[in-house]
């Protein structure tokens, strides 16, 4: 299935499907292909953060990727999922990326340093447009639907859920 997205500023494109293992990012206006971003399996999820200065994609080989959208240039490859990363997606500051796999965790990633801040067992449903909550769903055992919220700390952040049942560490 194709799948595109618009960066922010709406100036680019990200396109993928899940046949190849190729994502395309496109200048909107020439429809020029700018970089192709090759993975070793079909792309399942792409996410721009904020800025649109890097792209997240999610990989059938398990794993989320983090590349440069401005030279497309890998940065990190994000390894830990037991299943394939269903989404990705940013904060709206883009200081944490999450990505959701149908192992029925999500990851939160710091994008700086590609470092695990937390694993959690649950999907992220979606970050908030403005601010640090976000919505999130459990399955096991039963349907469950909340919000969280990130709250700095010394060691980065964490999580307030008004259902903190299947919230982990990293």
């Amino acid at each position: 299935l194709p799948s595109s997205l618009t960066q922010p500023q709406m100036d680019r494109l990200a396109s993928c499907t899940t046949e190849t293992g190729d994502v395309t990012i496109q200048d909107v206006s020439t429809g020029a292909v700018l970089h192709t971003l090759n993975h070793p399996r079909e792309v399942w999820s792409v996410g721009w953060s904020p800025t649109g200065e890097l792209l997240a994609t999610g990989c059938g080989d398990f794993n989320a990727y983090l590349w440069s959208a401005l030279t497309g240039r890998l940065i990190h490859t994000l390894r830990g999922h037991k299943n394939v990363p269903f989404s990705v997606q940013f904060d709206a500051t883009g200081s944490v990326l999450a990505s959701s796999a149908w192992d029925g965790t999500t990851r939160f990633w710091d994008p700086r340093s590609g470092e695990e801040i937390l694993n959690a067992l649950v999907n992220v449903m979606k970050f908030a447009a403005h601010g640090s909550k976000l919505a999130y769903v459990t399955g096991d055992g039963g349907m469950s639907i909340g919000l969280a919220e990130f709250v700095p700390s010394q060691a980065f952040s964490t999580i307030v859920a008004d259902d903190p049942e299947g919230w982990g560490t990293a």
